[in-house]
């Protein structure tokens, strides 16, 4: 679901592109998306005071729709390409696609061309396949009687908010860390606000409040004059625009994406819900990070279970004893504040290099401390991998 707010114009606009869709939808015999409308009454702030007696009204619109299944084919991702990278949208309900899409570029698998292309949809068969399809190919490679699909239509949230309902397109563009330094300032003041749980909760989002401030700063300022950004929103902003450029090798699309937006000279505005959920993001990072640093080492019992534990070798050394050939192998486990020295008395010969990175699973036995090496978890009947 999708929720914008449109003037009378606006208005008119959204209805003919709903209308447009939900005729290609009938043609392809699929659910029609629709629409639920709610007017919001505006009372002007002048000077301090409200002009009643210059009220306007604004349409908030919700449209719904579904992600159609043509031919054994689901759409579940849209590639946007930026100039420092590709940007994967995954369709809401897709968890992954496959990580080639980062670094595919603009070539279209039905017809085989490579050009600039404003869309590049990735299909997902049933059986597990997924292909890259430009927007005009759609039609003819899913079989669709020449139709042309409309992309807007084939997602969950239709890109319907990519418009400006309320007036033109934008002209001023702002830099990552003048776009995060006014998100602070409006999150310290009234708190974080996601797209989601505006379309849940009917309240405007932080986006809309940015979009505000950044085009419309007279009218923001009539409505929140003690929203100033200032040094301390500077600082976060720097903070958090380090911390987003370190994320483009995350497994994240959402921590990627982030990445590639601020990596961009400028922010475009349909951009600004995206960049504006960073500071969330971070502060939640920055929690999770915290709570680390605080927790106790493991505190391992006998008879305790370990599974895939990432571990180091530290050294692997080969007897003879009585009982045959033992290698006693050492390990540490690591995370970002604590080691967990671990020792295995292996029966047999075991080929494991020092700084080798290994996957371990075994039993707790016992615990011992080594005059060198400290405090160790010796563990037994192991699995090494």
């Amino acid at each position: 679901m999708a929720t914008v707010i449109a003037n009378a114009a606006g208005f008119e606009r959204l209805k003919e592109r709903v209308k447009k869709h939900a005729n290609k939808a009938m043609k392809l015999g699929q659910v029609q998306p629709t629409m639920r409308v709610g007017v919001i009454t505006v009372i002007p702030v002048q000077d301090g005071y409200f002009a009643n007696w210059n009220q306007y009204s604004l349409y908030r619109v919700s449209v719904e729709g579904t992600v159609p299944h043509i031919n054994g084919w689901d759409v579940v991702a849209r590639v946007e390409h930026l100039g420092s990278g590709t940007l994967v949208h995954l369709t809401p309900g897709v968890d992954a696609v496959d990580p080639k899409w980062r670094t595919w570029g603009n070539a279209c698998e039905h017809c085989n061309t490579d050009r600039r292309r404003n869309d590049l949809v990735i299909l997902r068969h049933q059986d597990g396949r997924e292909i890259a399809v430009g927007r005009n190919c759609l039609a003819d490679f899913l079989g669709c009687d020449g139709d042309e699909v409309n992309l807007a239509y084939w997602f969950r949230q239709p890109r319907y908010d990519e418009d400006d309902y309320l007036g033109g397109e934008h002209a001023r563009l702002y830099t990552p860390v003048q776009v995060l330094t006014r998100a602070s300032a409006i999150i310290r003041h009234l708190g974080y606000v996601s797209k989601s749980t505006s379309d849940r909760e009917g309240v405007s989002p932080t986006s809309h409040w940015l979009d505000m401030m950044l085009h419309n700063a007279s009218h923001f300022r009539s409505l929140f004059p003690d929203v100033v950004s200032n040094d301390a929103d500077a600082d976060i902003a720097s903070k958090v625009l380090e911390w987003c450029l370190g994320n483009r090798e995350s497994s994240s699309e959402y921590l990627r994406n982030l990445c590639l937006i601020c990596e961009n000279e400028v922010v475009h505005p349909k951009q600004l819900g995206y960049i504006a959920s960073a500071i969330s993001a971070w502060e939640r990072a920055m929690q999770d990070e915290m709570q680390r640093k605080h927790e106790k080492p493991k505190a391992w019992l006998d008879g305790d279970k370990v599974k895939n534990l990432e571990a180091k070798v530290l050294r692997a050394s080969i007897s003879q004893g009585y009982y045959g050939t033992t290698t006693i192998v050492a390990m540490v486990s690591e995370d970002d504040d604590h080691q967990y020295p671990m020792v295995w008395f292996a029966t047999g010969s075991h080929e494991l290099k020092p700084g080798e990175m290994v996957t371990v699973s075994g039993t707790v036995k016992d615990r011992n401390e080594h005059p060198k090496y400290g405090k160790q978890t010796i563990l037994t009947r192991c699995k090494i991998s």
